[in-house]
């Protein structure tokens, strides 16, 4: 599948369409040693299974994980219907920490999350967002930076406005002492997308521009 295919849902009906959710599960595997005879002792512990509603459906991304051994998740649906942040407690007990609501708030997260040490969670949605310059069937919105605190509140940090800021972001971020890193799926000064970078107060820089002939 080619990379322009894959971002098919952007313009019409996504094959992960948030209320035909199948059973998913967020799993811990054990470590395997580097014997053979190992692998197939190898057993899956299902922590939670999703139910595809206000639960969320779909999670697409990896795990953050934090000292006390919680672990905080996206999914790409459902939820409010554009998927939500998730925790997932020791004992396999899942809470919704956000329900992303569509145009203002953000739409479809596609990558999980870093967590800082005051236990606040960042990541993007590939679509969504207060800006209208990216129109699409199933939600308009160019994508966003968000950060959902350790209480549950989420902030939109930074709305992408396309085509110079950027539109689409559809990774996960980097986290140093006080500066988030992200890449776009495309806009940019070339349209190809770009590497930018943001202030946790949600001041937006473009770092790189992909796609310049030379």
């Amino acid at each position: 599948m080619t990379r322009r295919q894959r971002r098919s849902f952007t313009f019409g009906p996504h094959r992960r369409a948030a209320d035909s959710v199948l059973a998913l599960a967020v799993v811990l595997l054990p470590a395997l040693v580097a014997a053979p005879s190992a692998l197939g002792q190898a057993t899956v512990q299902v922590l939670y299974a999703f139910k595809g509603g206000t639960d969320g459906g779909s999670p697409q991304a990896g795990l953050a994980r934090d000292t006390a051994g919680n672990l905080y998740g996206t999914t790409y649906g459902s939820g409010a219907g554009y998927g939500v942040v998730f925790k997932i407690d020791t004992a396999g007990n899942e809470s919704v920490l956000h329900s992303f609501t569509g145009p203002p708030d953000g739409a479809y997260p596609q990558a999980g999350l870093v967590l800082d040490g005051a236990g606040n969670l960042y990541g993007t949605t590939s679509l969504g967002g207060a800006s209208t310059n990216c129109p699409g069937v199933i939600v308009s919105g160019c994508g966003t930076v968000f950060k959902v605190s350790a209480t549950g509140t989420e902030t939109v940090l930074h709305s992408f406005t396309g085509p110079a800021d950027g539109e689409y972001p559809e990774a996960g971020l980097l986290l140093d002492a006080g500066n988030l890193y992200g890449t776009t799926f495309k806009g940019g000064a070339y349209g190809k997308g770009m590497i930018f970078e943001l202030t946790t107060t949600g001041k937006e820089t473009p770092l790189y521009s992909f796609g310049e002939f030379t």
